[in-house]
């Protein structure tokens, strides 16, 4: 199974839609999860008429920054969108290819550090409810875990950093190396 996890900064020009449907195309995911659209609900609604063989579902932005989106093939796989808040969506896959249900939770995390600690905490208890299942954990938290992370900017230790080393901590969260990303977490 393909997952993609996607910060696309936002995607409300056409040259940004064929940008990501070429994308798509390219790398033949089964599901994408999308950071930071910068979309309301009918702009995403007329994204995805553009992509017939896709199903999705969004998150409205608040003002002019956040958004989210989980999109899928479903000859593929099968979503339940279960929980759809500003700053992280749940949902319930089953993969037809291995024959697996998991759960997903894609995240876009605010910049301010009370919103942040409060997003976690909101993610910690659905993580805690779902102690006994796979949950895979993605997306884009807006945070540090080490200062060599960080290019410019203060540099010293942050409220959000040690927030978000405690976060990782306390949910058994690891990062998972890949050949082509980074700040990938997984439980």
């Amino acid at each position: 199974m393909k997952l993609i996890s996607w910060n696309v900064r936002g995607c409300n020009a056409l040259e940004k839609h064929c940008l990501i449907k070429d994308g798509l195309e390219q790398m033949k995911p089964d599901l994408v999860c999308f950071q930071e659209t910068k979309m309301s609900l009918e702009e995403a609604e007329m994204l995805l008429k553009g992509w017939r063989s896709w199903k999705g579902f969004f998150a409205s932005v608040v003002g002019s920054s956040g958004g989210l989106g989980i999109i899928w093939n479903p000859i593929l796989i099968k979503v339940e969108e279960l929980i759809n808040a500003h700053s992280w969506q749940l949902c319930k896959i089953h993969s037809f290819s291995i024959n697996y249900d998991f759960f997903l939770i894609n995240i876009y995390g605010p910049m301010k550090t009370n919103l942040q600690l409060e997003t976690w905490k909101q993610v910690c208890v659905i993580l805690n409810n779902l102690s006994q299942e796979l949950v895979v954990l993605g997306g884009n938290f807006n945070a540090i875990l080490d200062l060599t992370d960080k290019k410019g900017g203060n540099v010293g230790i942050t409220a959000s950093q040690v927030g978000f080393q405690n976060y990782i901590a306390k949910n058994g969260l690891r990062e998972v190396k890949t050949n082509k990303g980074c700040f990938i977490w997984s439980n």
